[in-house]
């Protein structure tokens, strides 16, 4: 149990704080780092390939499950890893998250760190837009409005169709990662049917110390 317990504390802190964190506690992303717009459709999702530099490519499923108030219900499915995360996001941040890894039950974890805004969403107004383009991937052809935002020198290129959901991201390309949509989903629903258990999370630090993960300063915590 203690074992299953830090890898899902791990896992939803990962989720919550971003691509760095999992790359520190497990060698390489537990779950694709986002960089898009905001288009959530209730139904609506995607499939994707994500592609890191000296790692095998994956498959991640990105899907608007629901809504609740002003947030969106968007799940991500590994069929890698038997693993499904939940989480209800809204231009505020991250409110609640439900994991559900293989056989296990569905968890709902409490007294974690406040997750970002809505994903590193805001990259169609914080980047450079360089107009649109035809874009081929295995989903089909689409035109897309291709950004690109620059970094310490290095270019993060993503180009996007409003009308995937819920991102709208149908190729991006970085220095280590590029990420292609193979599939657009419809008439998606949740993979976690069964009412999830509530689960108070263990002490941060010393969960992500134990795990080799140095915690973010100023990070706060929902009780």
């Amino acid at each position: 149990m203690a074992n299953w317990t830090q890898r899902l504390g791990i896992a939803v802190i990962v989720l919550s704080l971003g691509a760095g964190a999992a790359s520190a506690a497990r060698g390489g992303p537990m779950a694709p780092p986002i960089r898009g717009g905001w288009h959530p459709r209730v139904g609506g999702g995607a499939e994707y390939t994500i592609q890191a530099t000296g790692q095998p490519a994956k498959r991640w499923e990105l899907s608007v499950v629901g809504q609740e108030g002003d947030g969106y219900w968007i799940e991500m499915y590994s069929p890698e890893d038997s693993a499904v995360m939940k989480f209800l996001l809204s231009r505020g941040g991250m409110q609640r998250v439900v994991m559900k890894m293989g056989q296990e039950p569905a968890i709902e974890m409490t007294g974690m760190p406040m997750g970002p805004k809505a994903p590193e969403t805001d990259f169609e107004q914080t980047s450079q837009n360089l107009g649109k383009e035809t874009i081929t991937t295995p989903a089909g052809t689409f035109t897309c409005e291709h950004y690109r935002s620059t970094n310490n020198g290095e270019a993060v290129d993503v180009w996007i169709d409003q009308q995937v959901s819920p991102y709208g991201v149908i190729k991006s390309v970085t220095p280590a990662t590029t990420m292609l949509l193979e599939r657009v989903i419809t008439g998606a629903s949740s993979r976690i049917t069964e009412t999830p258990q509530s689960f108070q999370m263990p002490n941060m630090k010393q969960l992500l110390g134990g795990a080799g993960v140095q915690m973010p300063s100023g990070a706060q915590k929902r009780e």
